[in-house]
C-alpha cells in the first residue's frame, strides 16, 4: 500500500490506488576501513555509509487524490513523506521524491500508471503492525 502525505500538519496520508505490482529495493553501501594495520582483511567502519530506497509500482490510473499529490508534488520537484506498507515487513515512512511518472495507454482504453520513488532523507520502519512478527 502506497499513500502520500497531503501536507498538513498534522498530516493525513492519501492512499494510492489502482496498483497491480510493486516493487522495493533496500540498499545499503559500506565505506571501507581497511588500512596497512589490518589484519589481512576487509575492515568496514561502523556506522558508515549511505542506505537508499527505492519503490516502484505499476496499475491503472485511477486519480484519485493521491495520485494527484503525487503528480503535483512530481511537477513542483519536490519531496514528499510516503508511508509504504509492506505486509509482514512493516511500513516505510520518510521523504521520498517521485523521479517517474509515466502514463500510457490506448486512445480509448485503459490509462496505465508506472511510478518510481527514491528516498530523499532518512526513512523509518515500524514494524509493530505486523501482527507481532519482528524482523
Amino acid at each position: 500500500m502506497l499513500k502520500i502525505s497531503d501536507g498538513a500538519a498534522p498530516a493525513t496520508f492519501l492512499p494510492l490506488t489502482g496498483f497491480r505490482s510493486t516493487g522495493i529495493s533496500l540498499r545499503a553501501e559500506t565505506v571501507d576501513g581497511t588500512h596497512l594495520q589490518s589484519p589481512g582483511w576487509r575492515e568496514q567502519v561502523a556506522s558508515a555509509g549511505l542506505s537508499t530506497a527505492r519503490i516502484s509500482a505499476r496499475g491503472l490510473f485511477t486519480g484519485d487524490a493521491g495520485i494527484l499529490v503525487a503528480r503535483d508534488a512530481f511537477f513542483a520537484r519536490t519531496s514528499a513523506d510516503w508511508q509504504i506498507t509492506v505486509p509482514g515487513l512493516g511500513t516505510l515512512q520518510g521523504p521520498f521524491r517521485l523521479t517517474r511518472f509515466d502514463l500510457t495507454g490506448p486512445y480509448t482504453g485503459e490509462i496505465n500508471l508506472s511510478l518510481t520513488l527514491q528516498s530523499a532523507g532518512e526513512i523509518t520502519l515500524d514494524y509493530t503492525e505486523t501482527q507481532g512478527e519482528t524482523p
